[in-house]
């Protein structure tokens, strides 16, 4: 993989574009649909939820694919959530959006689970630290 593509960084060019557009098409969308498994999964809360998972894992990916080193926990933690802020703050300021705490709950709650997954997958795969998968928490 070349050091200059990271997938992470698309996902979050990719999450500003959609944070910009107007919300009242996805809330139509998000009601729409009669399945509730399609409903659940179309929920803002599972959206904010799987989205900022997904970004944990792949920085958390991308750290130890770059470096070879113990994935810093708190760090990767600080950053995804923050990022979560600073587009609920980019939100509060557009004029057809709005600043969301669930949606920082959701966000959070979404990063601290996949990094308690990864740090429990890696305890899985019992390695030992020369391999360096262990989670350093800071």
């Amino acid at each position: 993989m070349r050091r200059n593509f990271r997938p992470s960084r698309l996902l979050a060019v990719l999450l500003w574009v959609v944070a910009s557009l107007p919300g009242d098409e996805l809330e139509r969308i998000q009601k729409s649909p009669e399945n509730l498994w399609i409903r659940i999964f179309l929920s803002d809360p599972f959206m904010h939820f799987s989205v900022f998972g997904l970004l944990t894992l792949l920085m958390c990916r991308e750290y130890f694919q770059e470096s070879g080193r113990a994935i810093p926990a708190v760090r990767i933690g600080v950053l995804a959530s923050g990022y979560g802020v600073m587009i609920e703050i980019y939100q509060a300021i557009l004029p057809w959006r709005s600043f969301g705490l669930d949606d920082l709950t959701w966000n959070t709650v979404g990063v601290l689970f996949f990094l308690a997954l990864v740090r429990w997958g890696l305890h899985l795969t019992a390695p030992s630290e020369e391999q360096g998968y262990r989670v350093r928490k800071g």
